[in-house]
């Protein structure tokens, strides 16, 4: 039940976060759309990622584990399907220069936001993760 608990408020953070970072992310509906989503990704990485990663073994070992975004990105999809009051659209990057070094301004589409907002999802648990373990 704890294990259980701690995914659910991990995820949950997570969507809190990812709301906090893109302008293309929006959560609307409070504190009970976060748990609720919480919960939604709870059951779908412990249940639907193991078999979309049993069935694209092949692609993913010919990508070395890269098509592994794409399954999170498909997981994080359904969840949108699922719960209504998170939406993720795409958003445009305002770019920055650091000491010389200049990023100029992205256009991501809705595409490249669920793969971008799937991997900021995987950076945040697997830090929260390790800070707690």
């Amino acid at each position: 039940m704890k294990f259980l608990l701690r995914n659910i408020s991990l995820y949950a953070l997570s969507l809190f976060v990812l709301q906090l970072i893109f302008a293309g992310v929006t959560v609307s509906g409070g504190l009970g759309t976060y748990i609720i989503g919480g919960i939604i990704l709870t059951i779908f990485f412990y249940t639907i990622k193991p078999l979309l990663q049993l069935f694209a073994l092949p692609i993913n070992f010919a990508t070395l584990g890269l098509f592994t975004i794409i399954i999170n990105a498909l997981i994080l999809y359904m969840t949108t399907v699922l719960l209504p009051n998170i939406s993720i659209i795409g958003f445009i990057f305002s770019g920055f220069s650091f000491l010389g070094f200049t990023v100029p301004q992205i256009t991501f589409n809705a595409f490249f936001a669920y793969i971008i907002s799937a991997i900021v999802i995987s950076c945040v648990t697997n830090t929260i993760n390790w800070l707690f373990e």
